[in-house]
């Protein structure tokens, strides 16, 4: 599995790639971590967002493969929503190309 540092990087790269002009999005991984993503980049930096996602990273690799579904995970607490969904819908695209990628 990736790290978190990793997976910023992807994420940053796919921003940069295709970017998402006027959304911000952060995941809180529960004390494992931040990946905050804003425009057309990502960093580890604990700032503010349209978004918060709060999730597990494990929780997190397996929703964004599917594994899990999101409104389920939101109900049952896996997943906690803070502020504006339609941020995350928005930067959805770049998160699972992030992480589905493979490093070079």
């Amino acid at each position: 599995m990736a790290t978190i540092e990793e997976l910023t990087h992807r994420l940053d790269q796919a921003l940069r790639r295709q970017p998402v002009h006027g959304q911000s999005l952060k995941l809180d991984l529960k004390g494992e971590g931040v990946i905050f993503a804003s425009g057309d980049g990502a960093s580890n930096l604990d700032d503010d967002a349209d978004c918060t996602l709060r999730i597990t990273k494990a929780n997190l690799d397996a929703l964004l493969a599917g594994q899990i579904d999101p409104s389920i995970a939101a109900r049952d607490g896996t997943l906690e929503v803070i502020g504006n969904p339609g941020a995350a819908l928005a930067m959805q695209p770049a998160l699972v190309s992030a992480w589905l990628s493979r490093p070079a």
